[in-house]
């Protein structure tokens, strides 16, 4: 027989089985809690996430525009649509 018509075997491999009752061994997951609290002042808050207040200002300012920008051609679209032939 050629290598491709030849049936590939698989091996199964029994696993004990444990009774439905038997306890089930496991081992807690390590805490990733930092192990001392540190306290922190708001100036140094203030100084770490200043980036923060500058992406989400950006942000605001993006939204505005966007809505501004949709409002505008909401407004502007039925004088444009039959000059390019879809109204």
């Amino acid at each position: 027989m050629s290598e491709q018509k030849r049936e590939r075997r698989v091996r199964r491999v029994r696993r004990p089985s444990r009774p439905s009752n038997a306890p089930v061994k496991s081992i807690p997951a390590a805490s990733k809690r930092p192990s001392r609290m540190v306290m922190v002042t708001q100036d140094e808050l203030a100084e770490e996430y200043t980036y923060v207040l500058d992406d989400l200002r950006r942000l605001f300012f993006i939204a505005i525009a966007l809505f501004v920008l949709l409002f505008g051609l909401n407004w502007a679209f039925p004088f444009i649509a039959p000059m390019i032939g879809l109204g």
